[in-house]
């Protein structure tokens, strides 16, 4: 008789989840219970999994308390949430309604993209109240672009404070463990950071060398002939042949020289006077 009334509310929560897209089911040590979400009706949080599909079937919630649940003490909660659509997603997770009972309500994560199908975790870290005892309630809102898609209320049982002594440095502990994942994810950002800066600073020290080596090139001029040093300096190869040409013969021109030799382009410059202008030729051989 048990089995078959297993086998019951197996094909019963199918077939429901199914036909409505928007239930809530909450699984625990006792059995299986189902709620539907457009009455948003609350979840009773323990330390299985709680589980809601939005009424637009684009998302799913997972919930489930991982450590603490007394009065006075550290609670966290551990969501996960999975992109049940066709789309790559960006959400982003906001928890209220706890200001009650708790003092605060650390998210590590807020934001998230995800593929379809795919699923991200988060860590919600209460800060109870020592005279928050019995049944409390908070929610956790997504939004999907903008627009809220679960605003899904949780119901958590607050015990009184335990005097166990081992309890308490259980609980100090895992709170450590938290605040080290906080700092480690705080650090490894700041590391991302600093080696961007550190690549662009390298960028920006080697534009200044070249622009240096640029301004500070010594050149000679003789019979109308400028002559350029540049035996040491290899800027030139950055510019392709045409490039060079171009910048020695304008060069030469606006300076009315008859021959110009940098860049690893030799260039003569001939003059043609007419009676309302001057022309200029510049014809060039790449230096090999």
């Amino acid at each position: 008789m048990k089995n078959g009334t297993a086998l019951l509310c197996s094909v019963l929560l199918l077939m429901i989840f199914i036909c409505n897209g928007a239930i809530a089911v909450i699984y625990s040590n006792t059995g299986i219970s189902l709620s539907s979400e457009e009455d948003n009706q609350t979840l009773a949080l323990t330390n299985s999994f709680t589980d809601t599909i939005s009424t637009d079937k684009s998302v799913s919630l997972q919930a489930y308390l991982e450590s603490g649940g007394e009065a006075g003490e550290i609670m966290v909660v551990k969501v996960t949430i999975k992109n049940i659509g066709e789309a790559t997603t960006n959400y982003s997770v906001n928890i209220t309604g706890y200001e009650s009972w708790a003092d605060s309500a650390n998210l590590d994560k807020k934001i998230f993209i995800i593929q379809p199908w795919d699923s991200e975790e988060a860590t919600i870290t209460f800060d109870v109240k020592e005279e928050a005892l019995g049944d409390n309630i908070f929610d956790i809102d997504i939004f999907s672009d903008g627009k809220l898609v679960v605003s899904q209320p949780i119901q958590v049982d607050i015990g009184p404070i335990s005097n166990d002594t081992e309890s308490r440095i259980s609980a100090l502990e895992r709170w450590e463990n938290v605040l080290y994942k906080m700092i480690l994810s705080i650090q490894t950002s700041l590391q991302g950071l600093t080696d961007k800066i550190n690549f662009q600073q390298t960028k920006i020290d080697s534009h200044e060398t070249r622009i240096t080596a640029l301004e500070n090139k010594n050149s000679t001029i003789i019979n109308n002939t400028i002559f350029v040093n540049s035996s040491n300096l290899a800027y030139f190869k950055y510019l392709s042949y045409t490039d060079r040409k171009n910048i020695i013969c304008g060069y030469g021109k606006d300076n009315h020289l008859n021959k110009l030799i940098d860049l690893n382009v030799n260039c003569t410059i001939t003059y043609k006077k007419y009676s309302t202008r001057e022309i200029a030729t510049c014809i060039c051989k790449e230096i090999k």
